[in-house]
């Protein structure tokens, strides 16, 4: 099985794109090992995107697709509404949506709460 990650990194933040590589194969090593998840295995390829945005971006994402006039640290956009659906699906190449993340938010968050951005990355 195949893990695809897509990174679209449009604020070119080196950094916060490595970072990012990291964390999601740390999180999908994870949810092979839980017993909810193992159907994921019997496919050939599983895809997750994930765009590195501006805070503005953020903002006009959050508001077209939440109503909320504010930037946001992460959106999500999963394809399935569960994990039902992703089971029910019995695909060979599934595509488990798109994150969103804005690194300016989660530095700003990040100094707010005190912690490290890597810290609040990973929150």
């Amino acid at each position: 099985m195949k893990f695809s990650l897509d990174i679209r990194n449009e604020v070119k933040n080196r950094r916060c794109q490595n970072l990012t590589r990291l964390f999601c194969r740390k999180i999908f090593r994870v949810l092979l090992k839980e017993p909810e998840f193992r159907f994921l295995r019997t496919c050939r390829e599983v895809i997750l995107s994930v765009s590195l945005v501006s805070s503005a971006k953020s903002r006009k994402l959050n508001y077209k697709h939440r109503g909320s006039n504010r930037a946001t640290n992460v959106l999500s956009f999963p394809i399935f509404s569960s994990r039902r659906d992703i089971k029910k699906a019995r695909q060979n190449l599934i595509n488990l949506g798109d994150v969103v993340i804005a690194p300016a938010v989660v530095k700003s968050e990040a100094e707010t709460y005190g912690t490290s951005f890597y810290s609040q990355f990973f929150w």
